[in-house]
């Protein structure tokens, strides 16, 4: 990790904490709630983890942007997050529509969060032909 800075390896420290937890309620949810091992209060606690996690991750990615002291590399990020929220947005306002008129099936919301990460490296991609820079991943 050298050349990085000391925000940026928080931010992989904290992402891979989030994202760990965010895997582990899966598998959890997986086992517990379709194995109808759980009920009740523990049913709910187990159904909201994963979307918490993400909450986390989100949080995560704001305290980076809030301690980066390198301002071109800030710049980047918030680059690369608004660019993954306008195709997340897009995407779902388009589907949405599409889907109220019957002309495609249901999509499970919670593939949101993948197609915003996805938007956040095609952000990276932007950032690197635009800046000839990755951002945080120099």
């Amino acid at each position: 990790m050298a050349g990085k800075s000391g925000a940026s390896r928080r931010y992989t420290r904290r992402m891979a904490a989030a994202m760990t937890i965010y895997l582990a309620a899966i598998a959890a949810g997986e086992y517990l709630i379709d194995g109808g091992r759980v009920a009740g209060p523990l049913l709910w606690f187990f159904a909201l983890l994963p979307g918490l996690a993400i909450a986390a991750a989100v949080y995560v990615l704001g305290l980076y942007i809030v301690e980066e002291t390198d301002e071109f590399i800030r710049m980047i990020t918030v680059h690369q997050a608004l660019i993954a929220t306008g195709l997340t947005l897009t995407f779902a306002a388009i589907w949405g529509f599409l889907e109220n008129y019957g002309l495609v099936g249901h999509f499970e919301l919670y593939w949101i969060v993948v197609l915003w990460f996805f938007g956040f490296g095609i952000g990276a991609l932007v950032a690197r032909a635009i800046h000839g820079s990755w951002g945080m991943h120099r």
